[in-house]
């Protein structure tokens, strides 16, 4: 396994929604699902790639260390940086907001700020 991000870079989420009209067809409604989920897990696959070295850099108190933990982080943001992520933060923030309004107009009481 390579440190590059293989089809990290404009793959991920081309289309997998039909919202806003789009003539997208079914088979590339398809193909787009198929392509986020392979982009998915070579994200996660990178992940546990990098996560194994570092610890056995750490460990062996080796001087490639730093830069083996520079790139084990920058694969959280291929991972939180895929469209499915993305909806779902957005669809979580939507309903922890609502929440919040739901309970302030039900007369909840007001936390301080800190």
């Amino acid at each position: 396994m390579s440190g590059g991000t293989g089809s990290m870079g404009g793959n991920m989420g081309g289309g997998t929604g039909n919202a806003g009209g789009s003539n997208e067809t079914e088979s590339e409604r398809e193909d787009s699902i198929l392509r986020l989920n392979e982009d998915m897990r070579l994200a996660w696959l990178n992940h546990v790639y990098w996560t194994r070295m570092y610890l056995m850099s750490a460990v062996a108190d080796n001087a490639d260390q730093q830069a083996v933990e520079e790139r084990l982080l920058e694969t959280a943001d291929e991972i939180t940086n895929s469209p499915l992520v993305i909806f779902f933060i957005t669809i979580t923030q939507s309903v922890l907001m609502n929440n919040h309004l739901a309970l302030k107009n039900a007369g909840a009481p007001s936390v301080p700020a800190f």
